[in-house]
């Protein structure tokens, strides 16, 4: 049997403090797997200690299994989490402003407002994303409304700050780098500014299947919409349910946000997210209206 720990503070490491991994040989030849969180390793009898890290040559000649775990834990520890998808900004003149995200990981999000492209001295507004109860929401898709009045003035201009955050403190927030993006309350900034969401690659409602993993925008003919009893919706894409190729799936908490589903029936959609799997069908888990455009 051999544990193997990380050091708790581990910018690195993606598991949680108190968990741990342990080896034990079932009798069937299975290994159960569990994570530790402190940094010593036994193997073969022999137990390897470092106190900041785990010393990749005090594995040469060890387990293969060890070794394994060893490139498949530094490989998961080096995949920072990232932007997948904007920020964007989309001005309704001198009513309101919407910023919206896309991260890989579900992350809690938060909005700066500065009178300034380099965010010193204190926001105008802060403003993170909550659910109706006001807890903060911990999603890859991010949508933030800020109303023009009474803290931020019509006609105009800003700069923003973008702030995704690990719910479990294990990571570095990922923050819009400086100079910040700007936006205009007034009228001629309707349109996305030049910090609009990255180009994201569309495929139709039969094509999502071998995208599975992805960050994608799928586009095709609604061809059915259903509300469950729990209150959630689904948009049925190449094909009736349940010969669908494709379902957007709006979210019981969510289903507030789409008064009238039904309008999509019928209508050709772009849905963007990341792509899942879901009883072998593949689907776009929809939080926020910003996510579904009709074409």
């Amino acid at each position: 049997m051999f544990r193997t720990r990380f050091p708790r503070n581990a910018r690195s490491s993606p598991f949680r403090s108190n968990n741990w991994l342990d080896t034990t040989r079932r009798p069937a030849g299975h290994s159960k797997w569990l994570i530790e969180s402190n940094n010593i390793a036994t193997a073969g009898g022999d137990q390897i200690t470092n106190s900041s890290h785990i010393d990749p040559r005090n594995l040469i000649g060890r387990s293969p299994l060890l070794q394994c775990f060893l490139l498949i834990a530094v490989a998961l520890a080096t995949a920072a989490p990232q932007f997948t998808g904007g920020p964007s900004v989309t001005v309704t003149p001198n009513v309101q402003v919407e910023f919206r995200w896309i991260t890989d990981v579900a992350w809690f999000g938060k909005v700066e407002v500065f009178d300034n492209p380099y965010g010193t001295g204190a926001p105008i507004v802060t403003r993170q994303s909550v659910d109706a109860s006001g807890e903060a929401v911990a999603a890859t898709q991010q949508d933030i409304m800020l109303p023009v009045g009474p803290a931020l003035t019509a006609d105009t201009g800003y700069f923003f700050r973008v702030t995704a955050t690990d719910p479990t403190g294990n990571n570095p927030d990922l923050v819009t780098p400086t100079p910040l993006p700007s936006f205009f309350t007034g009228a001629h900034a309707a349109k996305e500014s030049a910090a609009s969401l990255v180009s994201l690659p569309v495929y139709t409602a039969r094509q999502a299947a071998q995208h599975v993993g992805e960050t994608a925008t799928i586009m095709d003919k609604v061809d059915g919409v259903h509300q469950s009893g729990k209150s959630n919706i689904f948009l049925n894409m190449g094909g009736t349910y349940p010969n669908q190729a494709f379902t957007a799936s709006i979210t019981a908490r969510s289903a507030s946000k789409f008064r009238n589903p039904q309008q999509y029936e019928g209508r050709i959609v772009a849905v963007s997210g990341k792509i899942t799997l879901y009883r072998g069908k593949p689907e776009i888990i929809v939080t926020s209206l910003s996510q579904i455009s009709e074409k």
